[in-house]
């Protein structure tokens, strides 16, 4: 019987609980608040997305590179457009992302390009 810590699954949860703990035990006033944990998981919640997009990428054994610049790119895009109604930022930052993603899409499968130069380009661009 394979022993609980030899597991894979469970390996990060228990690192992730030695953090929790050994920050805890240095800094117990600071570390152990709300704001901290309201703070982590809105991190989480933005950095997961991008990391969920560039795994899916992985699992094809491709790299798209682009994502951090339109990560960027369609946070602008939301916030500008979305002055005056946030339904219409959010619209205009989804269709800027399809565009792009659909635009790197047909130069790598059409072109037969590398998608490491191709996302690498994009990343330029959208990142201004």
């Amino acid at each position: 019987m394979k022993r609980l810590r030899d597991d894979p699954h469970i390996r990060p949860l228990l690192i992730l609980t030695a953090c929790i703990i050994g920050l805890a035990l240095i800094d117990p006033q600071d570390f152990l608040t709300l704001a901290t944990a309201a703070s982590s998981l809105e991190t989480f919640a933005t950095i997961g997305l991008v990391a969920l997009g560039l795994g899916l990428t992985m699992m094809i054994r491709e790299f798209d590179l682009s994502v951090v610049g339109m990560y960027s790119m369609a946070g602008c895009i939301a916030v500008v457009m979305g002055g005056t109604h946030a339904w219409l930022g959010l619209a205009c930052a989804l269709a800027a992302g399809l565009a792009g993603g659909l635009a790197q899409g047909w130069l790598i499968v059409r072109l037969r390009l590398g998608s490491v130069g191709v996302t690498l380009g994009g990343l330029l661009v959208f990142a201004g």
